[in-house]
């Protein structure tokens, strides 16, 4: 119990950038995936919402093109959904880059040509004339100009390589203000600020002017020698490579042994004493200790290199945001940024801006303080929305300022419009949405209405089809849209519904562990078996409940995995004598009747007694059979000890590849095996089990035969079907004798496939039944649709032919007998045989394609009678 008490304390106390050991990685994963199991749990949210996706879907590629679009296209796409009413929109889309260079170039070049002054100046004018045609740059950035107040522009971060302290950070937003993104970004004049609650900190948000000072001319004496390096090199300089090396030597800035400029510092020591009375109670070294403890460790994100918008867009931008999200450790997004820091500002998410645009906001206020826990950091407390100063919405954010995914359900949550409805105006307008008929989800796809659907609506324009790779994983979803993302965090700023963590969380968690360890130890140290067991079930279970239904209705998250952690650890702990006592019978059970059963059923018989007793139960499972083809030629040339020999060469690794695809062996019948997956454990792969338990038959008789051979002793080969389908099993038999065994229609339809193989020359054919629960990487070919003897309803049958992938040769076998396979059907007898020729030309010994060959000359020959069904009729077993 202690040990669970210290790990939660130091799990809430570490910080999030540490949180790297495994152990803190595997708690995280089990609290996300818990969070994710309650969220699907609850009703999908379907309840009408103003808000919708503007989709560039497949069906929009595939009428307007590849991705990216002309600006003219998306100015069009922009300008037609102001047209139809919507209030807002936000662009999910970066345009970092100009869309007519090539034409530009073109001009340039073309500007360029050796011609008199007169025809050189018609030329010039006409390519200026020309090149505004097609400058739709300018066009897109006079429309943000147009609708500035509504329309939000994306914008992309990367998270900076190098590591810096707080102190280190103010050298980072001085070089950040010589950046063109810094112009571009304060050009919008971002409103948000800090508000520090204590308000004895004494924090340095901005550097003292001396200190700015001298680093300004520390940083310019590094772009000069940059310049002059690079200029006698003759290779060319840029803005971003002089901004690196200066990002560079702020991780070094004010440390003695690497600050190629500390001396110069020095040097002014005693100007900058003089400039700042409160630095007079320090001598230099005294200083930069305080100076370094006094840094502001942001409790947001820190970032830089932003891509913006071209000029001709951002120039004219009021409102950016930015796009990016950051995925859990297993890929999955649950939580987004609503606000980063770079330099000076403080930078709101898309979702964000987009918000803030709908509620009217000018600006916002985020509230940090020392953590308590960790007095290292900072971490943000409150969130706010303001206009004109005053506070009009309230956010409940993390302590980095993300937001949790209150996530409403899986994709189309959010109406989906498809961006080529928007820009063919001469039809209604159709909707995709996730609807609940009969408590039945499904997406309704193309439902019309009228054009004035999006009036009054907001709307944020992006990408969802799948080649555009905007797809993102979340616990609903493994592809949900990028763009939807955007929206339902929107939606949760509106509605303040984000999912959030109490602030006392860690205290009343160690409380709580207490009371719950005290309560678990002295309840189970005085009962019995079954009420201890039953104490542990009903805590576990009354915890569940009363967070889903108490907490988590109230969107209030609670790391649910130290109690029930606690809970198992203390039952298994408690419980452990018992094993050491009760168990020793039951391991000498075990150890007897495993030589002769299954493992499985030996472990069933152990924890459920009453099995034992007559009787079975309807289960869904897969039967196996298998046969020797020719043993009773084989054992007519061998004695009975050498057959013995043989069969238990044969019989041993076969049984063992049954225990470990999870089957159970129901018997031996002479040189057949039979088996069945699913039971007494029950699974949900037992087909894949059951085919991947008869691949592996055929692979290791290979190894077998070749050892026989090696003796001189005779090959084996074998059969196998394999059916899926309602057994009826459990311990059948009589009162002295019982065997733990599977009985009905599909168990007898197995057997039947295991015998057809002969027929066909095939090795493993299973049914139309088990085929339909593979997955795509087993392999397998419809060969027939069959009457097996004693069945009147037909059967489609399959041969499997392997897992994983295939070979081209097998490639080209399967195509040209399914086409072969179809002609056949279709009565189209010669084409058949073409086809299954064709086939054989890459296996020459397919013995189905040879077997159909000979079908299609007899039905040549004595055409089928009446309406042929194509099903074939088994006259034997």
């Amino acid at each position: 119990m202690t040990a669970f008490i210290v790990l939660s304390w130091f799990y809430y106390n570490t910080h999030e950038s540490q949180k790297d050991q495994w152990l803190f990685k595997t708690i995280d994963s089990l609290h996300s995936q818990s969070i994710d199991l309650r969220m699907r749990s609850r009703d999908i949210d379907l309840s009408e919402k103003q808000m919708a996706v503007i989709a560039i879907d497949n069906r929009s590629l595939e009428k307007h093109g590849r991705w990216p679009w002309s600006r003219k296209k998306v100015s069009t796409l922009i300008q037609n959904l102001f047209d139809e009413g919507v209030e807002t929109i936000a662009l999910d889309i970066l345009f970092s880059e100009p869309s007519n260079k090539e034409v530009r170039a073109a001009f340039t070049d073309f500007q360029r040509l050796p011609l008199d002054p007169k025809s050189s100046a018609l030329v010039s004018s006409l390519s200026r004339q020309k090149f505004a045609d097609f400058d739709h740059d300018k066009d897109l950035g006079l429309l943000f100009k147009k609708y500035s107040d509504r329309l939000i522009a994306g914008s992309v971060y990367d998270i900076p390589r190098i590591s810096y302290s707080p102190y280190q950070r103010l050298c980072h937003a001085l070089v950040y203000q010589k950046t063109k993104s810094y112009e571009k970004l304060e050009s919008e004049g971002y409103d948000f600020i800090h508000l520090i609650t204590d308000q004895n900190l004494k924090i340095y948000e901005e550097l003292p002017s001396s200190l700015h000072h001298f680093l300004n001319l520390s940083l310019e004496k590094i772009q000069n020698k940059e310049m002059t390096k690079l200029s006698n090199n003759k290779a060319p300089q840029t803005r971003k490579d002089i901004s690196l090396k200066q990002r560079q030597y702020c991780s070094q800035w004010l440390k003695p042994n690497k600050d190629t400029f500390f001396d110069d510092f020095k040097k002014h020591w005693p100007e900058i004493q003089k400039s700042h009375p409160e630095f007079k109670q320090y001598n230099l070294t005294s200083f930069l200790n305080h100076f370094r403890q006094t840094g502001l460790h942001s409790a947001l994100l820190p970032v830089d290199h932003w891509q913006l918008n071209i000029d001709d867009i951002h120039q004219h931008t009021r409102f950016t945001g930015f796009l990016n999200v950051h995925p859990d450790i297993d890929g999955t997004i649950r939580k987004l940024p609503l606000l980063v820091r770079t330099g000076p500002h403080i930078i709101p998410s898309l979702s964000t801006r987009f918000a803030m645009s709908l509620k009217k906001s000018d600006g916002g206020q985020i509230s940090i303080r020392k953590n308590p826990l960790n007095p290292s950091h900072f971490e943000v407390i409150d969130m706010e929305l303001t206009k004109e100063a005053n506070v009009i919405h309230s956010i409940q954010v993390d302590s980095q300022g993300n937001g949790r995914l209150n996530f409403y359900g899986p994709k189309y949550t959010f109406p989906h419009v498809s961006a080529n409805e928007i820009l063919d105006t001469k039809k209604d307008i159709r909707v995709t949405q996730l609807t609940k008929k009969k408590n039945q989800l499904s997406v309704e796809r193309n439902k019309a209405t009228s054009r004035s659907y999006l009036k009054g609506k907001s709307v944020i324009i992006g990408a969802t089809a799948v080649g555009i790779y905007d797809l993102r994983v979340t616990p609903f979803d493994e592809n949900y849209p990028g763009v939807e993302g955007h929206l339902t965090s929107a939606h949760n700023i509106l509605n303040n519904n984000f999912l959030h963590s109490p602030r006392n969380e860690p205290p009343l968690m160690a409380l709580g562990l207490i009371v719950l360890g005290i309560f678990i130890i002295a309840s189970t140290s005085f009962l019995t078996s079954l009420p201890s067991f039953l104490l542990f079930i009903s805590t576990f279970f009354a915890i569940i409940f009363i967070d889903y239904f108490y907490f988590f209705q109230k969107r209030i998250v609670l790391t649910i995995i130290f109690p029930l952690a606690l809970i198992i650890a203390l039952y298994a702990t408690l419980t452990l004598y018992k094993y050491f006592t009760e168990e020793k019978k039951k391991k000498m059970i075990r150890g007897t009747f495993e030589k002769y059963v299954s493992p499985a059923i030996v472990k069933e018989i152990l924890q459920h007694p009453d099995n034992l007793k007559l009787g079975g139960k309807k289960e869904e499972m897969s039967v196996f059979f298998s046969d020797v083809r020719g043993f009773t030629t084989i054992s007519e040339t061998l004695d009975p000890e050498e057959l013995s020999d043989l069969l238990n060469f044969y019989l041993t690794p076969m049984t063992k590849l049954v225990f470990e695809n999870n089957g159970t062996l129901d018997k031996y019948m002479g040189d057949a095996i039979m088996a069945f997956f699913g039971a007494p454990v029950k699974s949900q792969t037992h087909p894949e089990d059951a085919c991947r338990c008869a691949l592996q038959n055929i692979e290791h008789l290979n190894e077998l035969n070749k050892q026989l051979a090696e003796k001189k002793l005779p090959q084996i080969d074998i059969g196998i079907g394999i059916n899926t389908g309602e057994m009826s099993v459990g311990n059948m038999g009589s009162e002295t004798v019982r065997n733990y065994t599977v009985m009905g229609d599909a168990v007898n339809l197995g057997a039947r496939l295991e015998g057809i193989n002969k027929q066909y020359g095939t090795r493993i054919i299973i049914s139309e039944f088990t085929e339909k629960l593979l997955s795509e990487q087993f392999i397998r070919r419809e060969i027939d649709w069959v009457k097996v003897k004693g069945k009147e309803k037909p059967v489609k049958i399959y041969e499997l032919m392997q897992e994983g992938a295939l070979s081209q040769e097998r490639k080209e076998l399967l195509t040209h007998f399914r086409r072969g396979f179809h002609h056949y059907h279709q009565m189209n007898w010669e084409e058949a045989i073409e086809e299954f020729k064709l086939a054989m030309t890459f296996q020459p010994k397919d013995s189905v394609s040879k077997l159909y060959i000979q079908r299609c000359h007899e039905f040549i020959s004595h055409p089928p009678e009446g309406e042929w069904d194509g099903v074939f009729t088994m006259k034997t077993k």
